[in-house]
């Protein structure tokens, strides 16, 4: 990791720095900081070189430094490669040394905090029922994107997962998980428009992707039980909106682009969705799989992160009201709604696990059988799923 350090800042802060071999090559590692003020309170600007990434601290020291750049990693976005290149970086020893110039982006993030006084002003009063400390940390951020970048954080979300996004390889029609005929095109066919501006798009262009989707739709929904078929729509709501408006808002992109965007639609489910959801969705991947769309490699990636992504959201922390971040100390964390299949799950071992009941009824529910229980309830999900 580099930090570079304005010269406002003396060097005598970085002495409890490490100061070691960097990770050549690797983007994302690559920061600079400047100190500002916002309402008598002195802070720090972190932005990230090759990304842009403004991140806000209280504190020069390594600990809270990458503490609040892995919250806001997580945040910015939720590419799995992305996420991954920066705490690889984040866990590696930093360089620190002494900036001359400072970057013409840092310059500008500089300059919006010095003239937009009054609107940032306006923007944390949006926020005043949060913590002063957590306020400042977490709005301006936002603040700077919204100014410096077109519709809010939306050029740097695609720029960043247009270089970092998981993209699957054609799967070889030789391999003996290719078991379905392919009912619709090969979506690469329209792989010159990836990544263009939609409203650059040939309308018809846009026109054969929407039909080839909902061929592909329909042929999913052959592959489901009767029972599943005779369901309240929900595959196709959720696979229409997933392939027509998720690949194709802001920029041009199809289900080939990017095997991340799953994971942006599960993130944004709520509790009582979630578990159903992520297995509708590793199913459709193996139907694309079964086709030859993608590779069994590619398939089990998001099989994978989607089994992760329900025990993140039923973890530990969630569980038990605790989150990570920007919380302090006694502050008032958020409780988690109940929902129907996580009491079916919690049920299920409650009864086989009498030390698991024990620890319900005592109040000491462990991060271990707190993601049983998520385990559990993603499992029943699957099976209705056939």
């Amino acid at each position: 990791m580099k930090l570079s350090y304005a010269k406002e800042i003396p060097a005598s802060v970085w002495e409890s720095w490490a100061t070691a071999a960097t990770m050549p090559g690797r983007w994302v590692a690559d920061w600079e900081v400047a100190p500002f003020r916002v309402q008598g309170q002195p802070l720090y600007l972190l932005v990230e070189s090759h990304t842009g990434l403004p991140v806000v601290v209280d504190e020069l020291n390594p600990g809270r430094v990458v503490q609040i750049i892995d919250y806001w990693v997580d945040q910015v976005t939720s590419s799995a490669n992305l996420q991954a290149h920066y705490h690889t970086a984040l866990s590696q020893p930093w360089e620190v040394r002494a900036t001359g110039e400072l970057t013409p982006l840092m310059r500008r993030y500089l300059r919006v905090l010095t003239k937009h006084q009054g609107d940032l002003m306006q923007k944390l009063a949006e926020f005043a029922t949060i913590d002063e400390r957590v306020r400042l940390l977490y709005t301006i951020p936002h603040f700077l994107l919204e100014q410096v970048t077109t519709g809010a954080n939306v050029d740097l979300f695609y720029a960043l997962t247009k270089q970092f996004a998981r993209r699957p390889e054609a799967a070889d029609r030789q391999f003996k998980y290719v078991t379905l005929p392919m009912g619709f095109k090969d979506p690469r066919e329209w792989a010159a428009y990836e990544w263009q501006p939609i409203k650059q798009v040939p309308k018809a262009v846009i026109k054969q992707v929407k039909q080839n989707n909902a061929a592909m739709i329909n042929q999913f929904k052959q592959t489901l039980s009767a029972a599943d078929q005779a369901t309240d729509g929900l595959v196709v709501n959720l696979l229409t909106g997933y392939l027509n408006q998720g690949f194709l808002t802001d920029y041009f992109r199809v289900v080939t682009t990017s095997l991340d965007e799953v994971l942006t639609l599960t993130s944004a489910m709520p509790d009582e969705l979630l578990a159903r959801g992520a297995a509708i969705m590793e199913k459709f991947y193996t139907f694309l799989m079964k086709t030859g769309l993608i590779r069994s490699a590619d398939a089990k990636w998001v099989k994978d992160q989607l089994k992760q992504q329900v025990k993140d959201r039923f973890s530990f922390a969630n569980l038990t009201g605790i989150e990570d971040g920007l919380l302090r100390p006694g502050e008032q964390p958020r409780q988690l709604i109940s929902e129907d299949a996580f009491d079916q799950a919690l049920r299920e071992l409650m009864a086989e696990d009498p030390e698991l009941a024990r620890a319900i009824k005592n109040g000491e529910l462990t991060e271990e059988k707190a993601t049983q229980v998520a385990q559990r309830m993603y499992e029943n999900e699957m099976k209705k799923q056939g």
